[in-house]
């Protein structure tokens, strides 16, 4: 039974998210940006692994950007689209030419999805997002055949960061709590202006600073990125109610606690970028 707080919680959350992928649906990113940021995900993933015709899910697809890439890759007998808000209405445009698609508007505990069904899972920036992480992990991990692969992206808690870039973070996540609380129309407003005037000139400048300080200089990953995908994320950042974040030793006891081996890190960003195979 799910506690009757945490669901009110989780609607607000999905609503927020649900206005983000409508407002930012990926239409005016370019395919080579698309490109380049999911191979950022599954580069640590070999797609020819995978069975033809496969059975396949997208826990928390947003506007299907990831599962769009996938179906030019690759073969399904069945592709879950599991997205709770009305950005599955944009995941179903994006989509809509192909035909081996199931969509489930629900939460990913609510999603009606076989046991031992899948042979490949991804969850990608939606568990640190959500209030029953560990019940959510159980039953991705459940629906998963044995053997199978699972990807995860989350976020990480700057574990490999100085001490100046963790306190800037703080700093950061103060506002957030602030700005998360607004309408959504104020939150959007906002972070026009954090991507306008702290994303894009951060990001911009780490591209003539020393090298040996790119690692610790605040928003460097976005230096290849676009100001549009700078805004979608400055609102995706602070827009959001509830954000959670782990060291790698963390997210590795989680995973194995829920069934996966044989665990895999990224070694580039985002962090954590994970894949792992349920024993």
């Amino acid at each position: 039974m799910h506690d009757s707080k945490n669901l009110s919680k989780t609607s607000k959350v999905i609503k927020d998210f649900g206005n983000e992928w409508v407002l930012y649906n990926q239409t005016e990113m370019s395919q080579e940006e698309i490109r380049d940021q999911f191979n950022t995900y599954f580069g640590i993933f070999n797609l020819n692994t995978l069975p033809k015709n496969a059975n396949i899910a997208d826990f928390g697809a947003g506007s299907g950007r990831w599962a769009k890439q996938l179906l030019n890759l690759i073969s399904v007998q069945n592709f879950y689209i599991v997205e709770p808000s009305n950005a599955i209405e944009v995941a179903k445009n994006n989509l809509s030419f192909n035909e081996n698609i199931t969509y489930i508007k629900s939460t990913i505990l609510e999603a009606n999805i076989p046991e031992e069904s899948l042979d490949f899972a991804y969850c990608l920036g939606v568990l640190h997002h959500t209030y029953d992480e560990e019940e959510t992990l159980y039953y991705m991990s459940s629906r998963l055949k044995k053997g199978a692969p699972f990807l995860i992206y989350y976020y990480y808690n700057f574990e490999n960061k100085h001490f100046l870039y963790k306190l800037v973070w703080k700093i950061s996540d103060l506002i957030r709590k602030i700005t998360s609380q607004l309408p959504f129309r104020l939150k959007h407003i906002l972070s026009l202006i954090i991507a306008t005037f702290i994303y894009f000139p951060l990001a911009k400048s780490s591209l003539v600073v020393p090298k040996k300080l790119r690692k610790n200089w605040p928003l460097s990953e976005y230096s290849w990125r676009s100001f549009y995908s700078m805004r979608t994320d400055a609102l995706d950042r602070f827009g959001t109610k509830l954000e959670r974040r782990k060291s790698k030793s963390e997210l590795s006891l989680l995973l194995k606690k829920y069934g996966f081996s044989d665990l895999k890190f990224s070694s580039n960003p985002p962090y954590w970028c994970c894949l792992g195979i349920k024993k």
